[in-house]
C-alpha cells in the first residue's frame, strides 16, 4: 500500500486533510479519501467509489462540476493539484459560479 498526498504550494492557502491509496486490496481503498479546502470555500475531494478514483469539485455542499474518474491513484493525485490551481481563485456566490 503506498499512500499519496498532494504537493500544494504554502501560498496557496490551502488545508489538506487524508490522501489517496494505492493498493491491490480493495478493502484499503474503502478507506481512501482526500479533501482540500480552498480559502474560497470550495472543497476538491478524491477518494475510491464505486471501484474507481473519483475527483469532485463542491461548495456549499453544491457540486460544481461533474465528478472526473481517474485511472489510478497517481493521475487522482495530479487532478486534484489541476483542480487545486484552477479552484484556487475561483469567485462562488450561492445562486452563480465564476470561473
Amino acid at each position: 500500500m503506498r499512500r499519496l498526498y498532494p504537493q500544494l504550494r504554502d501560498e496557496w492557502r490551502c488545508d489538506a486533510v487524508g490522501f489517496i491509496v494505492e493498493s491491490d486490496d480493495t478493502d484499503d481503498l474503502s478507506e481512501d479519501m482526500l479533501e482540500v479546502s480552498l480559502p474560497n470555500g470550495i472543497l476538491v475531494c478524491a477518494g475510491w467509489f464505486d471501484d474507481r478514483y473519483a475527483i469532485s469539485v463542491t461548495h456549499d455542499l453544491r457540486q460544481l462540476i461533474p465528478s472526473v474518474p481517474a485511472r489510478d491513484a497517481d493521475e487522482a493525485i495530479r487532478i486534484v493539484e489541476e483542480m487545486v490551481r484552477q479552484y484556487r481563485h475561483a469567485l462562488v456566490s450561492r445562486t452563480t459560479s465564476t470561473f
